[in-house]
């Protein structure tokens, strides 16, 4: 799943499971007087910094996925009348060096800049939602 979704539901799941951990946290200030609970809240307060550790982990790996699943292709030489192509990273029809393009840039390039097009193979504005 490589959605706008995917990164709402993680930036849910990372603001739910700081407010666990707040509260954890509360409670371990209400209890200062009972070691064997101070244990256990301990215990707790790790595995929840440890989610939450996982989270943020995950959402860096999804924005760094969304950052790489575009490239540009530079045009054959200055005045091609086409332009730079616009490709989804890993397309196999890509012949010259590439520049990475992130999903808004890649987005705006096929639908609005004249200066670029996108791969008729690869086809990234299907990807991107277009019309083609």
């Amino acid at each position: 799943m490589n959605d706008p979704s995917r990164v709402d539901f993680l930036r849910f799941l990372e603001r739910v499971q700081q407010q666990d951990l707040a509260r954890t946290h509360r409670w371990l200030a209400g209890v200062a007087n009972d070691p064997g609970r101070i244990d256990h809240l301990r215990f707790l307060e790790r595995v929840q910094q440890q989610d939450l550790a996982r989270t943020h982990r995950w959402l860096a790996e999804e924005e760094q996925r969304r950052a790489q699943q575009y490239v540009v292709e530079p045009p054959i030489h200055r005045h091609h009348p086409e332009g730079a192509t616009v490709h989804r990273a890993g397309c196999t029809t890509i012949r010259r060096d590439i520049r990475p393009l992130s999903t808004e840039h890649a987005r705006f390039a096929v639908e609005k800049d004249p200066m670029f097009h996108a791969c008729e193979d690869c086809k990234p504005g299907e990807a991107l939602g277009l019309e083609t």
